[in-house]
């Protein structure tokens, strides 16, 4: 049989590549004819970088789905449902946590399969803090009260807007942003306000980092440091990676309240032009999961999505039970529109939402721009 070479697109970080390598290998001992060769982007272009344009170069590609909404509206993507069995997508289904699953799915289709869960959480390192004082800190932000001292927080253009999105839903759950209408002015208006207050008491190293930099900062330095939001990453919470162990631990959600946190993670799919459409389905359901996800995955230093590794004792042994510790906030997060046209229109909120807090504009101007922006660039 000829040899079947299999072209995918990951991002540059061990926490994505390590497993997909260790799982490339797995697949292709089993697979002899199937070669699998892996390019890499930063997490910048992972969150904006046209998906489309990579779709015409790969066969396999991890993604956002924030970009569900116009992967569909462009068939970029294989439909998932079409090519694995409908067994294999349920089992998949059912083992997802929070809204991992549903997150890739759009106009009754699944564009992608989850392969890496994450959200917001709260982190930390060093003795001065514990688990209850870290809630109490984030508790008095979200009220605007006193900061105790100094925290980090990324605010990178792009981890700005899933703030203030997370914060959104903290104070109106669903209608701070009803599902094809405009950001409640009420609710938009307070976020605007709270994030306002944290982004001037942050300290001035959080300025235009995303949550690599800072935890790559928190894990190197003798100093205790505290972040009160940023998006997981379990990697930080192994013995060794850095000279500090970072923890990470669940946002305070009050009781029949909403999360103050968003959806992150990561997607596989399969383009819409490769020339071997089973065998790239097949390793997608295969990295996707249960066997895997719970073995060479976490493993080889991923972030599981399966619902088994998340609960499994081995792996929170491993990493200071960031699994069960952060699963609470993980069930109860918030996930971002998939309009068609949403990645450009984040990127653009994102730039509206920064400027506006450097320059001191109006609650209302803001959210009135980003909801013309909305409307403008999104297909409802």
């Amino acid at each position: 049989m000829s040899e079947i070479v299999l072209k995918g697109m990951g991002w540059n970080h061990i926490r994505a590549m390590g497993p997909v390598l260790a799982a490339s290998e797995a697949f292709t001992s089993s697979h002899p004819s199937v070669t699998l060769r892996w390019d890499t982007r930063p997490l910048s272009d992972f969150e904006s970088y046209p998906v489309e344009e990579l779709a015409r170069r790969y066969d396999i590609i991890l993604f956002d789905h924030p970009f569900v909404g116009s992967i569909a509206k462009g068939r970029w993507f294989l439909p998932l449902d079409e090519w694995i069995s409908e067994d294999e997508m349920e089992g998949i289904r059912k083992g997802s946590v929070g809204r991992s699953f549903e997150s890739y799915a759009w106009n009754g289709h699944q564009w992608g399969l989850p392969v890496d869960a994450a959200c917001q959480v709260m982190a930390f390192t060093g003795d001065d803090l514990d688990e209850d004082s870290g809630r109490e800190w984030v508790t008095s932000l979200l009220q605007r009260r006193s900061t105790r001292g100094e925290y980090l927080v990324p605010l990178h253009p792009i981890h700005v807007w899933s703030l203030f999105l997370g914060l959104g839903h903290y104070i109106e759950g669903n209608t701070f942003w009803p599902l094809g209408e405009a950001i409640s002015s009420h609710s938009g208006a307070e976020a605007y306000h709270t994030l306002r207050f944290i982004v001037r008491h942050a300290s001035p190293f959080s300025q235009r980092n995303d949550p690599i930099g800072i935890l790559d900062y928190i894990s190197s330095t003798k100093d205790s440091c505290f972040v009160p939001w940023i998006f997981g990453y379990s990697i930080y919470s192994r013995e060794g990676v850095g000279t500090n162990r970072v923890h990470f631990r669940d946002l305070p959600i009050r009781a029949h309240a909403f999360s103050p946190a968003i959806v992150g993670g990561v997607g596989i799919g399969v383009s819409a032009r490769t020339a071997v459409p089973q065998i790239a389905a097949e390793f997608a359901a295969f990295l996707a999961g249960e066997k895997c996800q719970t073995g060479m995955y976490w493993k080889a230093f991923g972030q599981p999505a399966h619902r088994a590794a998340w609960m499994s004792s081995e792996l929170n042994l491993s990493t200071d039970n960031f699994f069960t510790k952060t699963l609470q906030t993980m069930e109860t997060a918030f996930m971002r529109p998939r309009f068609p046209g949403f990645p450009s229109f984040q990127e653009t909120a994102s730039k509206i939402l920064l400027t506006g807090l450097q320059e001191g504009r109006s609650a209302s101007s803001v959210i009135e721009h980003m909801n013309e922006a909305f409307f403008t660039m999104c297909a409802i």
